[in-house]
């Protein structure tokens, strides 16, 4: 009975840890209509162009619903690459002249050599581990161009990384009302529960696990120059925890 019961939790586990956004994707916005994208991504624009760089193709990883897309796409060529494909789908009506993918960011092919590639949000935690994160470093300096530039916003790291503390956010529209709470682990996991009411639905709850690697600034350093980039760190930046900014070699 022993060894049933830790094949089943086995199993419950697994796809547990795999449903990060399948519940939510179509909610994703409404969540983030605080955050200002525009900002954000003007914030980019502002670093590509201090560094010569005022036209040209961006990669956005882990783009999303293509919200940073839609404001970038007035000065760059922006494609995407997502591994929820409901994801791809809304950033596709967003931003239709770009090219969007769905896939991983660790190990992706795109056949194009782009000038700017950029991973923002703390998306970079979704690598999990040093080997993965290292992984997806070089495969993003062969899908750039020589003298490329590979922007990233960094998650936490575990210096300021805060478990066992409930976060709860609470949006609304016209329609729809969401409750959601989280509390994550030292191991940079987090749970969240979702509580939404969607007018002539009713009342749906779930939950939704995201696991996140916790990389320290040294760690994320020696791993740009371990594939041959010349890193940077932004601290004053739109993002609390700051940018990297790394060319390629």
């Amino acid at each position: 009975m022993n060894l049933i019961y830790s094949i089943q939790n086995n199993v419950l586990n697994f796809f547990r840890r795999r449903n990060v956004f399948t519940k939510s994707a179509k909610y994703y916005d409404l969540m983030k209509s605080s955050k200002n994208y525009q900002e954000e991504a003007n914030q980019i624009i502002d670093i590509l162009n201090h560094y010569g760089i005022f036209s040209g193709h961006i990669l956005d990883l882990a783009c999303g619903t293509g919200e940073h897309d839609k404001y970038l796409k007035s000065q760059f060529q922006t494609d995407g690459l997502d591994l929820n494909k409901d994801f791809v789908e809304i950033a596709k009506t967003k931003n239709p002249e770009g090219t969007y993918y769905t896939g991983n960011m660790i190990d992706f092919e795109t056949n194009k050599a782009y000038d700017t590639v950029i991973c923002l949000y703390g998306s970079i935690g979704y690598t999990k581990s040093l080997e993965n994160l290292s992984k997806m470093i070089s495969t993003c300096k062969m899908n750039l161009k020589k003298d490329g530039l590979l922007i990233i916003e960094p998650w936490y790291n575990p210096n300021n990384w805060e478990a066992d503390i409930i976060h709860t956010t609470n949006v609304e529209s016209e329609s729809i009302s969401i409750t959601r709470m989280a509390t994550g682990n030292r191991d940079g996991e987090i749970i969240f529960h979702y509580l939404i009411g969607e007018k002539g639905k009713g009342i749906e709850y779930f939950t939704e696990t995201y696991e996140f690697g916790l990389f320290t600034h040294e760690e994320l350093m020696d791993v740009f120059h371990k594939n041959k980039f010349d890193a940077v760190f932004i601290s004053h930046t739109v993002q609390k925890r700051g940018l990297y900014v790394a060319k390629s070699l």
